[in-house]
């Protein structure tokens, strides 16, 4: 990084602490803190850069004439679930302010009383009665971004699209209703959207084919359920870090080798490839037979992810042996919480890790060739699990992220500083697991045991507005899907296509 570096931030839990604010007493707030900071900075989430959207696919099932649904009445059953959850983790309504600090201000305000509640939970939740699908839904609400300008997006909005007349057409069996979230970064990491998504349908199915009871909630008493600040749920004594730390934290701030892009800015784009279960079961089995049972298919993915990066931009024959790959890893933090926050934590809970290939000759393979393939992404395997193992035994990766973060966006944001664009960018591989974790697979009345509704797909994905992608896998109902997020003035589709398709090839390659 060329010039003078800003400095890092201590990590000092009494300064991100909830107090009240000096101008309206009604008005709790904190600074945020790590990866929210990074998230966080205000020209980029003002435009929407990482704001995240999860997409889940419901199928209207065959329901009695006292659970019959239309978008409308779906929207007006949403919204208790909405006012339940506002209780429970007063963060999903948030707002967000600036000033001259680095790190903005988080804030919550109280609704005045029940009305007011209930017009954020009615205004919270919009109905598209369109032949459009949910993802082109998120791509008009970008495009429509860029075209008029626009305010942070709020910690969530919920788009319900069905490709029906009207908002009150009968939602009838075999009926396909996209229900998008769209989140602001800066309240929620991947793993929180998805409680959210499980969380909201859960008390869906509560409120489906019952009468409606109006909630009573003692508005302002919620305050006491704010998500603790990051720092104080740390099962780790922050005092007692070390050289170890600091060392470990530098080692995190680098990149090297990239996919080539041009920067120009223009909408956040998603593709999709899902394996079958069977080719996904496949795949599974052949990383555990051909290296053990403590190997996962995320490690398959991402050492995949090297092979295709090399053959979307392969090095030049001089390349020095010295050339490295080192990429970014985002990783859940809240197994470094203690037990009593890290189940149910609702906030930004997001560190960080490495992966460093030190010589990216040695994984230059004949695409070709399935032997040297498979044996390029068995060793591609071992080394990402190393490198998973040793930052996941570090007890302080957590704090470490937060310093790194706060440090990144101190650096990003600094007058003096400016930072150089070589034409290549860093893609990042993102393993989130099996969905089925969060979130169920249909929704059920509680009241009847009707099956209302089957989740058919889940779908995640983020903003990108910088010239960088990253590349995603996940899984739902025993099916991987692997996913492409980028920016289509950085990279075409044809681009990102291929990309991916060079993934998902070199992970079916290893199960063959």
């Amino acid at each position: 990084m060329p010039g003078r570096l800003p400095e890092v931030p201590p990590l000092a839990p009494e300064t991100y602490r909830w107090e009240k604010s000096k101008t309206d007493p009604r008005v709790l707030q904190r600074r945020a803190n790590g990866a929210e900071v990074l998230v966080g900075i205000r020209d980029n989430n003002i435009k929407g850069q990482y704001d995240l959207y999860l997409m889940t696919t419901l199928r209207i099932n065959n329901l009695s004439t006292a659970t019959a649904l239309s978008l409308s009445s779906l929207k007006e059953k949403l919204q208790p679930a909405l006012l339940e959850i506002r209780f429970k983790h007063p963060e999903i309504a948030c707002t967000v302010l600036w000033d001259n600090q680095v790190a903005p201000v988080i804030q919550y305000t109280p609704p005045e009383n029940s009305k007011d509640a209930h017009t954020w939970a009615h205004n919270t939740v919009h109905i598209l009665a369109t032949s459009k699908t949910g993802v082109d839904a998120r791509t008009e609400v970008e495009q429509r971004r860029r075209l008029v300008g626009s305010q942070p997006a709020k910690p969530v909005s919920i788009y319900i699209v069905a490709d029906v007349a009207n908002e009150d057409t009968p939602l009838t069996p075999g009926t396909v209703v996209d229900v998008l979230m769209h989140m602001n970064h800066l309240y929620w990491d991947g793993i929180s959207v998805r409680m959210f998504a499980g969380d909201l349908l859960r008390s869906l199915s509560q409120n489906l084919g019952v009468e409606q009871k109006p909630s009573q909630y003692q508005w302002g008493e919620e305050i006491a359920n704010l998500g603790v600040p990051v720092l104080d749920a740390l099962d780790i004594d922050i005092g007692s870090l070390g050289d170890d730390f600091n060392t470990a934290r530098d080692d995190n701030v680098r990149f090297s080798w990239g996919l080539r892009c041009r920067a120009k800015t223009g909408t956040p784009r998603t593709i999709f490839h899902t394996f079958t279960v069977p080719e996904s079961e496949t795949m599974i089995r052949a990383v555990k037979s051909r290296l053990g049972p403590k190997y996962t298919i995320s490690h398959l993915g991402h050492a995949a992810t090297v092979l295709a990066l090399l053959k979307a931009n392969p090095p030049s024959n001089d390349i020095p042996d010295s050339q490295s790959l080192i990429m970014p890893i985002p990783v859940n933090g809240r197994r470094w919480l203690r037990d009593d926050h890290a189940r149910d934590y609702y906030g930004m809970c997001q560190t960080g890790a490495v992966i460093k290939i030190k010589n990216i000759k040695f994984f230059m393979v004949d695409g070709n060739d399935r032997d040297a393939v498979v044996e390029a992404l068995e060793r591609g395997c071992k080394l990402v699990k190393e490198a998973y193992d040793h930052w996941m035994s570090k007890p302080f990766l957590l704090a470490l992220g937060i310093s790194k973060d706060n440090f990144i966006a101190s650096y990003l944001t600094s007058p003096k500083e400016s930072v150089p664009f070589g034409g290549m960018a860093h893609a990042i591989f993102v393993s989130d697991g099996m969905n089925d974790r969060f979130i169920p697979g249909d929704v059920t009345s509680a009241a009847t045991g009707e099956k209302l509704m089957s989740v058919e797909n889940v779908s995640f994905f983020l903003n990108k507005y910088l010239p960088s992608m990253s590349f995603r896998l996940d899984s739902w109902k025993g099916a991987s899907t692997l996913s492409l997020c980028y920016n289509d003035g950085s990279y075409t589709a044809e681009e990102a296509t291929t990309w991916l398709q060079y993934l998902a090839t070199y992970m079916l390659a290893f199960a063959q």
